[in-house]
Order: structure tokens, then C-alpha cells, then sequence
């Protein structure tokens, strides 16, 4: 599949309140690509259902700080997975965001995962969030999934190993509870305190066994705050493969 392009440099300040919000899962051991097993592979229906694979329109994906994918696939459905994150970074280089555990010879961080416990990660606005032109694809036989988002100021590719990934099954216990705050029963949230008097909230109720995203973003003269589309958890122990994105013209 071909490699998203980057459009332009990241905003530091989109990436203020998501910092504050860390991972809880243990490091894990990678296991190279060439020793996936066809057998452990998930079938692509267990991820993303009735969609045809591979997919490019339009889309959103969020990534929250305990390491949640959550992937919009145009206004038809949705995915979400765990990916094991504790250790790695999200990094922008030349407009293009991806998954690092070392940082690039140029560019900055947007969000570092950390292997710390995090009481309610539903509560924290979304560590990164995207909206764009959505390429995704899935290799049934090596359990690769390849994501790439080409949004209006930057872009994002990233590569998750689900070969030996626990599928969760519809109605599965490995979906969150709904997180109850102050007498609300949202699924989640978040919000911000901008400068000026630029705040903003969102929040968002989920059936039992579903979960969503926020994410609040302060600046100056305005915020915007905005919540995914509820979505189950299809899998848990994805792995993030690390990789060199190529920057190359549709």
C-alpha cells in the first residue's frame, strides 16, 4: 500500500492537554514480521466486518493515551483496537506523523506513551486525532494492517501486527464499562479552559460494551472540542510495527 504523504508541520498546541494523559500497558516484544502466523491471524471480517478491504475515502482516526485505536471508516462503521503502545511515541517528521521509539534526526513529538497506570483514560482528550483521506488495508495471511490518514495539515501511516492479537468477540468483557462523572453517564469525555474565555466540552454515551474518543483543543482565540462514533473493541495486544515512512505523491 502506499505511503501517505505529509502536507504540513504539526501545531504544537494541538497536543497540550493529550500530554498530560499516560499508558498503562507493559512493554512487549515485537515479533518480527516474517514469523507471523497465518494460522493466529484474525480473518479481516473480525476487524472491520462487511467492509471491502482495501478501503480509501474518507475517514477519521483517533488514538488515545492508554494506546485505544479508534478508526471512523467513512459514515458507513467503525473499528477499535488496543495496540500495545507503552514505550513508543508519536512522532512528526516533514508533516507526517507516525509511531517511533526513537525520535527522527528532524522533527518533534506529539505524544509519548507512557508506562503508567491512567485511572480513567476515557476522561483524557484523545493523544492524536486526524480527519482525512483514508487508505486501509489487510493482509489476512501475515496479520498486517496498514493505516494511513492524508488530512488538511498533515498526515499520519502507521503498521499493527495482529497475529497474535486476542479477537475480542461480539458482546466480549474485554469492551469498557461506561465511565460515570458528576452524575453523568458519559462514555466520554473531555474539555479545556482556553485563554480569553475559548473553552469547550464534549462528552459522549455509549451503549455497554461500546467506546468512544474526545478530544478538546485550546487556543488563543477558540476551542473545539468533539467526540467519536461509539465503536466495540474488536482486539486486544495489537502490535506496533516500527517503520520508516516513505514520502511519495499519489
Amino acid at each position: 500500500m502506499q505511503r501517505v504523504r505529509g502536507l504540513r508541520s504539526v501545531a504544537l498546541g494541538l497536543t497540550l492537554g493529550a500530554l498530560a494523559c499516560v499508558t498503562y500497558f507493559a512493554v512487549v516484544a515485537q515479533p518480527p514480521a516474517a514469523a507471523a502466523s497465518a494460522a493466529a491471524a484474525p480473518p479481516a471480517s473480525a476487524l472491520v466486518g462487511d467492509l471491502d478491504l482495501p478501503y480509501m475515502g474518507l475517514g477519521v482516526v483517533w488514538i488515545r493515551a492508554d494506546g485505544l485505536v479508534l478508526v471512523e471508516i467513512g459514515d458507513r462503521q467503525t473499528m477499535a483496537f488496543r495496540a500495545e503502545a507503552s514505550g513508543m511515541a508519536l512522532y512528526e517528521q516533514d508533516g507526517s506523523v507516525s509511531f517511533r521509539k526513537q525520535p527522527p534526526a528532524t522533527g518533534s513529538i506529539v505524544h509519548q506513551f507512557i508506562p503508567a497506570p491512567v485511572a480513567q483514560p476515557a476522561l483524557c482528550s484523545a493523544a492524536f486525532h486526524i480527519v482525512g483521506y483514508l487508505d486501509i488495508d489487510y493482509d489476512a495471511e501475515s496479520g498486517q494492517l496498514d493505516l494511513g490518514v492524508d488530512g488538511a495539515k498533515q498526515a499520519f501511516s502507521a503498521r499493527f501486527d495482529f497475529s497474535h492479537a486476542e479477537v475480542v468477540a461480539e458482546g466480549g468483557g474485554a469492551n469498557e464499562p461506561p465511565v460515570r462523572q458528576a452524575g453523568q453517564g458519559a462514555t466520554c469525555q473531555c474539555e479545556c479552559d482556553g485563554p480569553s474565555g475559548s473553552s469547550c466540552s464534549a462528552s459522549k454515551n455509549c451503549d455497554p460494551g461500546y467506546t468512544c474518543s474526545c478530544t478538546c483543543r485550546c487556543f488563543e482565540t477558540f476551542s473545539n472540542c468533539t467526540c467519536s462514533s461509539c465503536s466495540r473493541i474488536r482486539a486486544t495486544g495489537v502490535v506496533i510495527v516500527e517503520e520508516v515512512s516513505e514520502r511519495v505523491d499519489r
